[in-house]
């Protein structure tokens, strides 16, 4: 059973919260960081992953997925994925420094082929 649940937007803003910073790294080029201020008992990478699924069911998911010729990976969410639909899921996206507590390969094609 998966230990990530939708949460509304209203959960995230003057709750407890953590931080947490996601390393995408790519190889031999460097990495895009994604930073997430959430609820300290969610599972962020379960809950990056749900988002970018409903993402690519979108229209709009469907278009950049279209364009980028069947791939879509962490930096395309990073950039395409709307804040609303993190928010769906408890994840504020915010741009603090913080230490990494998971890395992500930035080049995983998140589409499925």
């Amino acid at each position: 059973m998966a230990s990530w649940r939708k949460a509304p937007s209203s959960e995230v803003v003057g709750m407890k919260t953590v931080l947490t910073r996601v390393c995408c790294y790519y190889e031999g080029r460097g990495s895009v960081t994604m930073v997430f201020r959430h609820k300290p008992d969610l599972n962020v990478e379960m809950a990056m992953r749900q988002v970018v699924r409903d993402f690519l069911e979108t229209p709009a998911g469907k278009e950049v997925v279209n364009e980028n010729h069947g791939d879509f990976n962490w930096g395309d969410a990073k950039v395409q994925v709307p804040t609303a639909l993190w928010l769906r899921y408890g994840l504020k996206y915010v741009r603090e420094p913080c230490d990494a507590s998971f890395s992500l390969d930035h080049d995983e094609n998140l589409a499925g082929e």
